[in-house]
């Protein structure tokens, strides 16, 4: 008798994770992308970190990436064009329709959660799932100082984030609510391990 293949596995997932800096956003994408390739290996994971998308720009010699270069070590915001325009240059060049796709960084502001709502759907992946990990400010802060990114050293840069978390992101993501998007909300202040099985258990994957 042929097994049947597990349910949590029958289609692919999209998945996209919010959390303020320092939540473990890339953490959790990088549990779930290991799970996922664990689980469904024939399918193939397209794991997207926005953040590391828009390094990688500015760490070229071209006037883009001195640009791009600038404006993040000012601790500054990157124009939404050009993080969407990479982003979709990115999954142009990497998706496979049965594979899963799982993002973090990315639709951080209304424009551009407007536009990767519009890229989801241009590449009928529409009914994607958010997970937002919770953190308090005072936590945020104390995780930032302890891993040390040259984007995020300085005080200034840190609060930055913070402000942009709450006057910025949250409304992106209530723009995607708004939409009939499925959003699960999970204290980030949990340890590692147990955030990724509170994801599991949200996604149904447990």
């Amino acid at each position: 008798m042929s097994r049947k293949t597990p349910k949590h596995v029958e289609h692919p997932r999209a998945v996209v994770f919010f959390g303020i800096s320092g939540a473990g956003k890339g953490t959790q994408a990088d549990l779930l992308a290991r799970h996922l390739t664990d689980k469904d290996p024939a399918r193939g994971v397209m794991r997207v970190d926005q953040g590391a998308l828009l390094r990688s720009r500015a760490a070229r010699h071209d006037e883009l990436g001195r640009r791009v270069k600038a404006i993040m070590a000012a601790g500054k915001l990157v124009p939404d064009f050009v993080a969407t325009s990479l982003l979709a240059d990115y999954v142009s060049n990497n998706f496979t329709p049965s594979s899963h796709w799982i993002f973090d960084g990315v639709a951080r502001y209304e424009l551009q959660a407007q536009m990767f709502d519009e890229l989801m759907v241009f590449y009928d992946r529409p009914d994607y799932t958010i997970i937002v990990l919770e953190l308090s400010v005072e936590k945020a802060r104390k995780r930032l100082a302890l891993r040390r990114r040259s984007d995020e050293t300085r005080e200034e840069q840190r609060q930055n984030r913070f402000l942009w978390w709450a006057e910025k992101t949250l409304p992106a993501i209530k723009l995607l609510e708004k939409k009939g998007k499925a959003v699960y909300r999970i204290d980030g202040s949990l340890r590692p391990e147990q955030v990724h099985g509170a994801v599991l258990q949200r996604l149904g994957l447990a």
